[in-house]
């Protein structure tokens, strides 16, 4: 489905972080996001899902489901690695094919022997490639359309860096996927439309 911002306008107090911004994606796209500190890619991003109210301008997400990972992991601590990618999980699903589902998306990102961990025991690293593990499992398992990532890839080493992208390249398949990132490798290597949003 498409997304359709038309000049939307998002202020806090004295300061507008986003003014008369548009911006079209298409079904199936790939947009990455990028500008500087503070120019409002994450605020775009939290309005996409409905967590912030625009001031003036419309956004149309088309109605369907949205997977997402923040900037932060969001992840509860005391759950275990499986528990965490259940909870966005509800109504009816197939169970074992959720569970197939969860196997191989730990195995492709190197976690196929922390499942059963609880979250506490596991590094930054780690827990940052949950976060992913668990949208993607959501979009495949609940019928997301579109995938939405603020810095999914910060403070992971390089090599376990590209083995995520390369999962996240594979898994976001023919869904809308926006990603927030400073890095113009990141960029290259999803080879989406650039949109650098001015602050």
């Amino acid at each position: 489905m498409n997304i359709e911002i038309s000049n939307v306008t998002k202020t806090y107090g004295d300061k507008t972080v986003l003014k008369d911004f548009s911006m079209e994606v298409h079904g199936g796209e790939c947009v990455v996001l990028m500008g500087t500190s503070g120019s409002g890619k994450t605020t775009l991003l939290r309005i996409l899902m409905g967590l912030e109210p625009v001031d003036s301008g419309t956004v149309d997400m088309g109605g369907g489901k949205i997977g997402a990972v923040f900037q932060e992991n969001r992840l509860c601590e005391s759950f275990t690695v499986r528990e965490n990618m259940e909870m966005v999980l509800s109504g009816k699903y197939d169970r074992k094919l959720a569970e197939k589902t969860m196997r191989t998306c730990l195995e492709k990102v190197g976690l196929e022997d922390w499942e059963n961990e609880p979250i506490s025991k596991l590094s930054g690293g780690m827990k940052r490639r949950v976060a992913i593990v668990r949208a993607i499992v959501y979009a495949q398992m609940m019928g997301a359309d579109t995938i939405l990532m603020d810095e999914p890839f910060k403070g992971l080493d390089e090599e376990t860096k590209l083995q995520v992208m390369d999962f996240v390249r594979e898994s976001t398949g023919n869904r809308t996927f926006l990603l927030v990132t400073h890095d113009e490798s990141e960029a290259d290597f999803f080879s989406g439309r650039v949109v650098v949003i001015e602050s």
